[in-house]
């Protein structure tokens, strides 16, 4: 089932409130006063008022919504339209952005992260808070309701998966704060009207039968008196953008079969398996592997038998593309080759990706068909009729 957040919007404010333990954490890790905030995701606005009352900082903030938007405007905050895969900010704006809650709707965390790069400053620093799937089954309603469980572990992201997205963007992890602490807990008033609301997301993706039944449980144990011993806590990611004099790019000829597949993941040509990766490396008769920060930010390779070679995996992160980072490979490629013909020529191939034939011309490629040769050819073969 979908979320429909302009509908969403209208309970929103009476469940939602801002947890002012995590504005102060954002406090303790850094100075905010004059700086840029962006708060991504921010629904209508509640961290972003609360936010706004302790700092002099310059916070905006980011929802698809236009429901939940209009009620933020409504507060006077500065709020746009915007998603994972375009933030209408100029690059290197923000100097601190952070989400609430909000990871396990974002269906593309590599193009989140890239676009987290783009406008954020070198040396700036982003918060996710969010649950481990560890922290999703301890939560106290858990009991009343154990089919959101697993509802909730399909749609969020576990820690090591949002870590991993957010090295393929070159985002370092910072830190790790998990609030997980034993508590006894009991059933409020409020809890009950929250629940009544549907004011979290997941009870609107359990079926009836399940939420009626979660729903009568819980008012009985209010009506014991029942208490509760939780552990439940959340999870802040801190990770953080190299700062300017930390990313200068630098060229080598190795990359680990986890980065080759980040890279792959990253540009959308998808993961292959890491066996046949380690193979189709340890193969190649040139790599070229681009760097900052100690990241594999983008490569290229070549095989060749002694008379043709083929130029392939040409790739570069989104967030480090249109630097010349491309360029530069191409031109590490260009020089392997013209080593290698010095021994009576060599014809190249290379497949273009699609719309990118005229970055390969500037480097005496020819589109094919032409007057001289057919157009290339390819096919997939496999028993198994899979992907790599």
């Amino acid at each position: 089932m979908s979320m429909n957040y302009n509908v969403l919007a209208e309970k929103y404010d009476l469940t939602r409130v801002a947890n002012i333990d995590i504005l102060n954490r954002f406090a303790q890790e850094l100075s905010l006063d004059g700086i840029n905030i962006l708060d991504f995701g921010c629904g209508t606005g509640n961290f972003t008022c609360a936010l706004r009352k302790l700092t002099s900082a310059n916070i905006y903030g980011v929802e698809p919504s236009d429901g939940m938007r209009e009620k933020a405007v409504a507060k006077g905050l500065n709020v746009k339209k915007g998603d994972h895969t375009g933030l209408p900010f100029a690059d290197n704006f923000f100097d601190f952005i952070y989400m609430t809650d909000v990871i396990h709707h974002v269906p593309d965390l590599y193009a989140m992260f890239a676009e987290f790069m783009r406008v954020l400053k070198p040396g700036g620093h982003i918060c996710i808070l969010t649950e481990s799937h560890e922290q999703l089954g301890t939560r106290f309603w858990a009991k009343h309701f154990p089919s959101t469980v697993t509802v909730e572990r399909e749609r969020y992201p576990d820690i090591p998966v949002i870590i991993e997205a957010a090295k393929s963007a070159s985002l370092s992890s910072h830190k790790t704060v998990v609030t997980d602490e034993e508590k006894t807990v009991a059933i409020s008033e409020d809890f009950i009207r929250l629940v009544e609301n549907k004011g979290y997301s997941m009870f609107h993706l359990i079926n009836d039968e399940d939420y009626d039944a979660g729903l009568s449980a819980l008012k009985s144990d209010y009506q014991k008196g029942e208490t509760f011993t939780s552990t439940h806590g959340e999870t802040l990611l801190w990770l953080k953008k190299a700062a300017a004099n930390d990313m200068s790019i630098t060229y080598t000829a190795h990359i680990t079969v986890d980065e080759y597949n980040l890279l792959r993941e990253a540009v959308g040509w998808g993961m292959c398996k890491p066996d046949r990766v380690q193979v189709a490396l340890e193969r190649s008769d040139f790599l070229t592997v681009a760097q900052a920060g100690g990241n594999s930010v983008g490569m290229a390779r070549v095989v060749h038998d002694g008379l043709q070679a083929l130029v392939m995996d040409v790739m570069v992160l989104p967030a480090y593309q249109g630097q010349g980072i491309g360029k530069a490979l191409m031109k590490n490629v260009m020089k392997f080759l013209d080593e290698l013909s010095q021994d009576g020529g060599i014809f190249v191939n290379l497949m273009s990706a699609l719309g990118k034939d005229g970055f390969y011309e500037q480097f005496g490629f020819e589109r094919r068909p032409n007057d001289k040769r057919g157009p290339g050819m390819t096919q997939w073969i496999s028993r198994e009729g899979k992907a790599l």
